[in-house]
């Protein structure tokens, strides 16, 4: 049945060894959800999960996983999640970091949760962007992307087609807050309430 069923629009998650399990699940949950239409077979986000080459990876709660695509056959993305993952597995991987240019060139915006921020730093797509990360990892974000303003005290932030969240749980507040720029104000609001989660819309 799910095969049938059409998207307007789609989500890649892009994993690395060892990707933090909340990171990528939960926003991925908010993205699925909110555009559920039990009533059409049209939904408005398409979920994937891409990596940098074929083949399985370690992730940090699962075990070895297979993402659907990698990079060099992953469809274009409307919103790419970077959970946090060892920063130069895939933050130094040419092919990769040439995909996530092209996303952000066509027109994709860039989710990083976490340490995620930390991946995004050294693909060097945070020069000139106000940014956060997790408390624990600012003074690394700080080192890894020199010409970017990090922000300390804010859940996320939006940097236009970049858009940062701090730690594993702010992922969720991130996504909800793309929701509303994607799809309105109602629509964040009624997956906060389906989520029932006390979501912050103040980000910076």
């Amino acid at each position: 049945m799910m095969r049938n069923r059409k998207y307007r629009k789609t989500v890649g998650v892009l994993l690395g060894s060892y990707s933090v399990l909340l990171d990528w699940a939960g926003p991925a949950e908010v993205f699925y959800s909110s555009g559920y239409d039990g009533n059409s077979d049209t939904d408005e986000f398409r979920i994937v999960t891409i990596g940098k080459a074929s083949g399985s990876i370690p992730l940090q709660v699962l075990g070895d996983y297979t993402p659907q695509f990698a990079v060099s056959n992953a469809p274009r993305c409307d919103v790419v999640i970077i959970p946090g993952s060892f920063p130069k597995d895939l933050g130094r991987d040419s092919a990769t970091i040439a995909w996530v240019k092209s996303q952000l060139a066509g027109g994709a915006t860039i989710l990083t949760v976490c340490t995620g921020a930390l991946v995004a730093a050294e693909m060097g797509i945070l020069d000139g962007r106000r940014v956060t990360t997790s408390h624990g990892a600012l003074k690394m974000l700080s080192k890894r992307a020199p010409n970017a303003q990090v922000v300390t005290d804010s859940l996320f932030v939006d940097s236009g087609n970049v858009v940062t969240a701090a730690g594993t749980s702010t992922g969720i507040d991130a996504a909800l807050h793309v929701i509303e720029r994607m799809l309105g104000p109602k629509s964040a609001a009624d997956e906060r309430e389906y989520l029932e989660y006390k979501w912050s819309p103040a980000g910076a």
